[in-house]
């Protein structure tokens, strides 16, 4: 098992704006901070008790598939064209 330390690094990730407001408002049912279930994943996954989740079976995931299956995609140029393709998400 992995020792509690003191906090020195921080971990950051990209979502949407209405997929981070939805999840604070859910996680408050619980009595929990966005940054409070970051905190607890990444103890878990540092613990290696991690439970598989396929996030490919769900019904975004399964149309986002057959978009580029049917090349019903958006092509993004550069790497910066993409950070503001991003944001407009």
């Amino acid at each position: 098992m992995t020792s509690i330390s003191a906090k020195d690094t921080t971990v950051s990730s990209r979502v949407s704006s209405k997929m981070a407001q939805n999840a604070k408002i859910n996680l408050e049912k619980y009595g929990l901070s966005l940054s409070e279930y970051i905190r607890m994943a990444v103890y878990k996954a540092a613990n290696d008790e991690v439970s598989y989740v396929n996030f490919l079976d769900t019904a975004e995931a399964l149309q986002a598939k057959k978009e580029a299956e049917t090349n019903a995609i958006t092509k993004v140029g550069s790497l910066e064209d993409l950070d503001k393709w991003m944001d407009n998400l």
